[in-house]
């Protein structure tokens, strides 16, 4: 154990205590790792048919690595578990950069997502600003063809009274009251 242990440390990585679990941090990932004794589940079947588990111990060692998805070496005759600690450290170093790339990939794609949203977020008060400036000019041009046509109707009725010899006062304060207000419809005017 304590030849992983230097090996770790030898290149820059380390050992953690997170959750009441031993953890190897390589390449800022976390990857649990547990040495325990092996246990055998011994399945008993009673005269009915129905069966029941029970542990027992054996002699032999397990070296277990990560947590949900778990890779273990079990101490044999053949082969002690010192020796596949070169086989562990490999292996926890591949499973860490994976997780690393990926966390990189991930972190990449979230600022992608960002970067796109702020593009469309800005994209679309553009569009707005657009539509509303647009709105504006159909507003400014239908009040000008309205001040058009009662400038026109204010000219011919102001005519029409000039010839029917009717423009008293009160004609002339109503059409000096309607030019005022259509100068004030009118956007060129304002």
């Amino acid at each position: 154990m304590n030849v992983l242990v230097e090996k770790l440390y030898t290149d820059g990585h380390s050992i953690k205590f997170e959750y009441n679990r031993c953890h190897v941090e390589m390449y800022g990932q976390l990857t649990e790792i547990s040495l325990r004794q092996k246990y055998f589940r011994i399945r008993i079947k009673d005269e009915r048919g129905y069966s029941s588990d029970t542990y027992e111990k054996s002699d032999k060692l397990e070296f277990l690595v990560g947590s949900y998805a778990r890779k273990s070496w079990i101490d044999r005759k053949t082969k002690c578990l010192e020796d596949y600690f070169p086989v562990i450290y490999d292996y926890i170093k591949k499973d860490s950069e994976k997780w690393a790339d990926l966390r990189k990939l991930q972190d990449i794609n979230e600022r992608r997502r960002d970067y796109i949203s702020k593009i469309n977020e800005r994209k679309k008060k553009l569009e707005a600003i657009e539509e509303s400036k647009f709105q504006n000019l159909l507003s400014d041009a239908d009040n000008y063809n309205k001040a058009e046509k009662i400038r026109n109707y204010l000219t011919a009725l102001e005519n029409n009274l000039k010839q029917k010899s009717e423009l008293t006062l009160e004609n002339r304060i109503y059409l000096e009251w309607a030019r005022k207000r259509v100068d004030g419809l009118d956007p060129l005017n304002s």
